[in-house]
C-alpha cells in the first residue's frame, strides 16, 4: 500500500477503491493505528522534505508555489478517499512544514524579488494562501511587505529624473498594493494598515517635494479641458489619499496658491466637491 501511494504520488493511477478496502479491514482489525499510520507518516516526511530541498533549488519560484498547491490537493483528496482524519490532518501538516514552513523566508525572498520585477501576479494569492498555513507566516509576509513597498516608494520619491511622473507613478503604485491587498491577500487590513504606515514613512523621505508635486498635478488636471468631471472626481479623491500620507500640508497649500494655479484656486478647485475634502484634511 505504501508503494501504491508513493507511486501515485509520482503521477501514476492506482487502484483506490483498493487501498481504501484495505485500510477498512486494517481499521476493523483495530491494526490501523500501529501498522499503517505510522508507516505512511514516516514515508510521507521522507518524501515531501526530499521533495521539498531538491525543488525549492531547481525550480522558478512561481511553479513552486503551484506545485505546493497542487500537492496539498492532493493530499487532501486522498484522504477523502481513505486516511482518516486524524492521519489526514498529520499528512497536511507535513506537506506544510516541509514544502512551506522550513523553506518560508528562501520563498518570500524568491517571491517579493519578483514582485519588485513586476514579474508575478496571481502567485500572490497562492503565496497568502500557503503562509497563513504555517505559524508565523503572515507576520513573516507582513516584513516582506513593508519591505517591498519601501523600497519601490523611495525609489519612486527619489529618482533624479521623476519630478513630472512622480505623483502618477505613486498613484499607479497604490492602485497596484490595493488590488494585491483585495484580490491576492484577501483584503487583510493588516496590509492595508502596511500600506498606510509605508507611503507615510517614505512620501516624506525627500521633504517638501512631494508635496509641490502634488500641488502642482493637481493644477494640471484641473487645467485640463479633456477630462470629465467624473473623471476629474476620481482623479481628485486618489490624490486626497496621498495628501493624507504628505506631513508638508502647509508647504502645499502656500505653493498652490502663490505657483500657476492661483487663478484656479480662487475658482474651479473651490467648486470641486474634492476641495471641501482637501478642505476637512486641513
Amino acid at each position: 500500500m505504501l508503494y501504491l501511494i508513493q507511486i501515485e504520488r509520482k503521477g501514476d493511477k492506482v487502484d483506490t477503491h483498493l487501498i481504501k478496502s484495505v485500510l477498512g479491514m486494517l481499521t476493523e482489525l483495530q491494526i490501523y493505528d500501529d501498522i499503517f499510520q505510522i508507516e505512511f507518516l514516516k514515508v510521507s516526511h521522507v518524501f515531501y522534505l526530499d521533495e521539498g530541498n531538491i525543488f525549492i533549488n531547481s525550480v522558478d519560484i512561481r511553479e513552486y508555489l503551484k506545485h505546493t498547491q497542487a500537492r496539498i490537493k492532493e493530499e487532501q483528496e486522498r484522504s477523502k478517499n481513505y486516511l482518516t482524519k486524524y492521519t489526514s490532518a498529520a499528512v497536511l501538516e507535513t506537506v506544510y512544514k516541509n514544502l512551506i514552513k522550513d523553506h518560508l523566508i528562501i520563498i518570500l525572498e524568491k517571491a517579493f524579488e519578483l514582485l519588485f520585477q513586476n514579474k508575478i501576479g496571481e502567485e500572490l494569492g497562492i503565496l497568502y494562501n500557503l503562509v497563513k498555513t504555517v505559524s508565523m507566516g503572515i507576520k513573516h509576509l507582513s516584513d516582506y511587505f513593508v519591505e517591498y513597498i519601501l523600497k519601490k516608494g523611495i525609489l519612486i520619491v527619489n529618482r533624479p529624473d521623476n519630478e513630472k511622473t512622480m505623483i502618477q507613478d505613486l498613484l499607479d503604485f497604490k492602485d497596484k498594493l490595493d488590488d494585491i491587498v483585495e484580490n491576492c491577500f484577501k483584503g487583510n487590513d493588516i496590509f492595508n494598515d502596511i500600506i498606510r504606515n509605508s507611503f507615510v514613512k517614505f512620501i516624506n523621505n525627500k521633504q517638501n517635494k512631494p508635496a509641490q508635486l502634488l500641488a502642482k498635478y493637481i493644477d494640471v488636471k484641473l487645467r485640463c479641458k479633456d477630462i470629465s468631471d467624473e473623471e476629474l472626481e476620481v482623479i481628485l479623491n486618489k490624490v486626497m489619499v496621498l495628501f493624507r500620507y504628505i506631513q508638508g500640508k502647509d508647504i502645499f497649500e502656500a505653493f498652490y496658491k502663490k505657483g500657476p494655479g492661483k487663478k484656479v484656486a480662487s475658482g474651479k478647485i473651490h467648486q470641486s466637491r474634492c476641495r471641501g475634502q482637501y478642505d476637512r484634511q486641513t
